[in-house]
């Protein structure tokens, strides 16, 4: 595995398996790949077949590829988690699947995504509770909220640096109930949609609209810009509250795969 210390460097290498018939999971932008240099978490891997793009977790590796053609790149002793996509209703690449099986990944979970036209939100909110930007001395109380309602290896949660750039951003908001947190939503605003990262509500609280709410709240912030959400059907109160704020399955939908979950 090779570290990255510069932009330029694994931009040349998404260059060289830039060609017709590429699959490809990796939708990071510039500003994502500085993040993760300057965090020194950033790793490429690469043969004749493909590149490997791999960000180090401390606990595991997130795994995004560029591939040509098999076999695949070798891959670290390490816990990995790997999510491939497809889009317009396509079907999922068999082929990666395949061969990241027989690498050592199992199949984890599915996901679809939803995706809500632009337009304004109903306003909705539940009595008792209230909703705004979060501060920034919020940060520890909504990490451990998130870390409570995501698994570790497939939850993707956002490292702390980033966390903080959002929050900083106005792009996380909060609910409370009684002065204490009792919701969160971790959004990201690009140039012509916005999407929701985290959406979490304390278990003693949900079930009453406190999900619902924050999705409106954040729909509110950015004047109901258009916005996509990943989800699992399988998790229907999440699924359910996407529905009733507008979202619909726009056919984009993906497998989670994990390596050395128990190592």
């Amino acid at each position: 595995m090779e570290k990255i210390s510069e932009l330029q460097s694994v931009k040349a290498a998404i260059r060289r398996h830039f060609k017709a018939g590429l699959a490809t999971n990796c939708v990071l932008t510039d500003a994502d790949f500085l993040r993760e240099i300057e965090a020194g978490a950033l790793y490429t891997e690469e043969n004749e077949g493909g590149l490997f793009i791999l960000r180090d977790r401390g606990s595991h590796l997130i795994l995004n590829y560029y591939v040509n053609s098999l076999p695949l790149p070798p891959l670290p002793e390490m816990r990995l988690v790997c999510e491939i996509t497809a889009r317009g209703g396509e079907n999922i690449r068999r082929d990666i699947v395949s061969a990241l099986s027989e690498l050592g990944f199992a199949e984890e979970k599915r996901r679809e995504r939803l995706c809500r036209e632009t337009g304004k939100p109903e306003e909705a909110a539940p009595d008792g509770i209230e909703f705004s930007a979060a501060a920034a001395d919020e940060l520890p109380a909504i990490e451990e909220l998130f870390s409570a309602s995501f698994d570790e290896l497939t939850g993707c949660l956002t490292p702390e640096r980033e966390l903080i750039e959002r929050i900083s951003a106005g792009e996380v908001f909060i609910a409370r109930s009684g002065g204490k947190l009792a919701g969160a939503i971790e959004t990201r605003s690009d140039k012509n949609f916005t999407s929701v990262r985290h959406l979490a509500v304390r278990e003693a609280l949900r079930g009453r609209g406190i999900g619902v709410g924050l999705v409106r709240a954040y729909l509110a912030a950015t004047d109901g810009k258009k916005s996509f959400v990943w989800t699992e059907p399988a998790k229907a109160a999440a699924y359910k509250t996407y529905l009733r704020c507008g979202y619909a399955e726009d056919g984009n939908v993906s497998v989670v795969m994990t390596k050395g979950r128990n190592q």
